[in-house]
């Protein structure tokens, strides 16, 4: 999503404290404004997972149709 970040849909409906985080990392992230509590926030979500923040507030949610990478193990 980053390469979206100065397109004009994606400001549209994005700003510090709106926007739509996937993957992981969101709990180290500057994009969306962090005036919340990190607290219980899933920085290791995998791919087929991410945050829909309203007004500050995180809820995680799972896409659809995302699937997760398998590791060669």
């Amino acid at each position: 999503m980053k390469k979206y970040i100065y397109a004009p849909w994606y400001s549209d409906y994005t700003n510090r404290q709106s926007g739509i985080w996937i993957g992981n990392g969101f709990s180290n992230q500057t994009l969306i404004s962090r005036d919340y509590s990190v607290r219980g926030i899933e920085n290791n979500c995998g791919d087929s997972y991410g945050y829909v923040v309203q007004n500050g507030i995180p809820v995680l949610i799972k896409l659809i149709g995302i699937e997760e990478e398998k590791s060669n193990e």
